[in-house]
């Protein structure tokens, strides 16, 4: 299994209750009895999985080219938090990773975010977020974990 994203998807961050944060995407990998190789990194937005997560994927791989049963990705929980969202360039960087998974996977899975995400809210921008998810999760064929009803963090981990 692969999986590129943010904290979220890294696991990092502060502690739960005083126990260690595991990412979703390795408790998916150990459901499913898969190797995991995980890219994400934490406060990563779209642009870190185009521009850095998948060429060091390329650079550090023993085996070129290798093909995954899973590819995962969970991105812009920090896109829509900055000052500086804008909804296409997110899109045309998101369509990129998603094409990139589905290109190197089996099956590839996304996930939207929680509507009521960070104080303050970021408000409608998750509308626009989950929008871009959904709809090139559809064109493309991935499979998407909604979370919009998901209320906190520990919640999503």
């Amino acid at each position: 299994m692969l999986a590129f994203g943010d904290s979220i998807t890294n696991g990092g961050g502060e502690l739960q209750w005083g126990v260690a944060l595991q990412s979703w995407s390795m408790w998916v990998a150990r459901a499913l009895g898969l190797p995991f190789t995980n890219y994400a990194q934490d406060g990563a937005r779209v642009e870190d999985v185009v521009g850095c997560q998948i060429p060091a994927l390329e650079r550090r791989s023993a085996v070129p080219g290798t093909r995954f049963h899973l590819g995962c990705l969970y991105i812009g929980v920090n896109d829509v938090r900055a000052s500086d969202w804008h909804a296409r360039s997110f899109e045309v960087n998101f369509r990129s990773a998603l094409d990139y998974l589905t290109l190197r996977s089996d099956r590839v899975l996304t996930v939207t975010a929680p509507l009521d995400l960070g104080r303050p809210r970021a408000g409608v921008k998750v509308q626009e977020l989950n929008a871009i998810v959904d709809a090139t999760a559809q064109e493309l064929g991935a499979l998407v974990l909604d979370l919009r009803h998901f209320g906190a963090r520990n919640h999503v981990m």
